[in-house]
């Protein structure tokens, strides 16, 4: 339903997934131009880090959480005997 709602903006400056909505852009001017088309009510603005996806998106790229690795490196070594 998003996806219909959003479609014209998708893949533009959107990239909507489920009821996650991320709206990005490489200046402030442009970013307060493209909340205010898309009237969405569920704001957050001037984020610089997000989680996303299971993924940390910044300002300097896009992260894995460390949580999550932290979670692989502690996970039991199975040993068939």
């Amino acid at each position: 339903l998003i996806n219909k709602i959003l479609i014209e903006y998708l893949n533009k400056f959107i990239i909507a997934y489920i009821d996650n909505i991320l709206i990005y852009s490489d200046n402030v001017a442009k970013y307060e131009l493209y909340v205010y088309l898309t009237v969405i009510y569920k704001y957050k603005f001037y984020i610089i880090k997000i989680k996303f996806l299971k993924f940390i998106i910044a300002t300097d790229g896009i992260q894995i959480d460390l949580i999550k690795i932290i979670i692989i490196i502690k996970w039991i070594i199975l040993i068939i005997i």
